[in-house]
């Protein structure tokens, strides 16, 4: 009986473990996927093309295209959720994505009408236009598709550091397959979403600034 219940107390020490440390990796995804979530990201993207150009001018510009583009998209998002009208920052229900979707194209035109007309530096009007179009193709597959905006942004970002800073690329993709692995773990996607995301998120910047 004591060899019994031994065995039943070991079983249990292992039960709690495990639960921890499935808490735990629950919890390393979840935070992998709020740092990395698509403003973050696409605004690292902006950053890193502002340090490859040699206009003096291009981070005064990239903190305008930020703000159109990036920012204003995600505040429009939270406030969206704060009114109601969608049940999760995250845009989890693929209806739920058009209002935002609509919102961002419509941002990311009006940053690169401004980047153009303003004669900003040529690598921040290239990215301008290549966001505009990572936005519309995100728009259209959305209508018959749920694809990871999260995916897509980290796609983009490591497109862009291998044509414009080949020393990041490795460490881009490393967290490209974190983010990925943390979207599956706490089942925001699928895996055919968010192979999706990758190809409607970095193809567009595969013509993009170099």
């Amino acid at each position: 009986m004591e060899v019994i219940g031994s065995l039943r107390a070991g079983s249990s020490r292992a039960g709690d473990s495990s639960a921890v440390l499935s808490d735990l990796s629950v919890s390393l995804a979840t935070w992998v996927s709020n740092l990395f979530a698509p403003p973050v990201t696409m605004t690292l993207v902006a950053l890193l093309v502002c340090a490859r150009a040699p206009e003096g001018a291009a981070w005064s510009w990239g903190f305008v295209h930020v703000l159109l583009a990036t920012v204003a998209p995600a505040l429009y998002v939270h406030w969206l959720f704060r009114c109601g009208r969608v049940s999760d920052l995250h845009l989890f229900v693929r209806q739920e994505r058009f209002r935002p979707l609509l919102f961002t194209v419509g941002a990311a035109a009006s940053s690169a009408l401004l980047l153009w007309a303003g004669d900003a530096p040529r690598l921040l009007r290239a990215a301008s236009l290549v966001q505009l179009l990572q936005a519309v193709a995100f728009l259209l597959v959305t209508l018959r598709f749920k694809v990871s905006a999260h995916s897509g942004a980290m796609a983009a970002l490591v497109v862009l550091c291998a044509r414009l800073h080949p020393d990041l690329a490795l460490l881009a993709s490393v967290w490209l397959s974190v983010v990925v692995w943390a979207r599956l773990h706490i089942r925001r996607h699928t895996a055919p979403e968010l192979m999706g995301g990758l190809l409607v998120g970095g193809g567009p910047w595969l013509i993009g600034p170099a």
